[in-house]
């Protein structure tokens, strides 16, 4: 599913992902890159419903926290987001998504300078 969603081909992944899911309904994994592309395809509330149980059951997932903020951020809830990225940062500074997640806050909040690596 990784190659296809590197290979653009999101309809095969997401298919393919779904058949993880249905197979291994714990497999935490296939749920966040599901979640994560389906985030790529602005489905919010899908991707919400599939990640936020995790991050609530696993207080030290920092994949799932920057998902859940990625999606409130997309969704417009720059506050909430701003709280969930930072706490995926506290789990794990080197989490890509949470990075990436601030620059486009900082961006969105017109903190142009803050959301630029220096």
């Amino acid at each position: 599913a990784e190659k296809n969603i590197r290979r653009g081909e999101l309809p095969e992944a997401e298919k393919l992902l779904r058949e993880i899911i249905k197979t291994d309904s714990a497999n935490v994994k296939a749920k966040l890159i599901l979640s994560h592309l389906l985030v790529k395809q602005r489905r919010l509330t899908e991707a919400y419903e599939l990640t936020f149980p995790i991050a609530k059951n696993d207080p030290k997932n920092s994949r799932a926290y920057a998902l859940v903020g990625l999606i409130l951020l997309n969704a417009g809830n720059f506050k909430d987001a701003q709280d969930v990225l930072y706490q995926a940062w506290k789990i794990n500074s080197k989490e890509p998504l949470a990075l990436a997640g601030a620059g486009m806050l900082n961006f969105y909040l017109n903190k142009i300078n803050d959301s630029i690596p220096t």
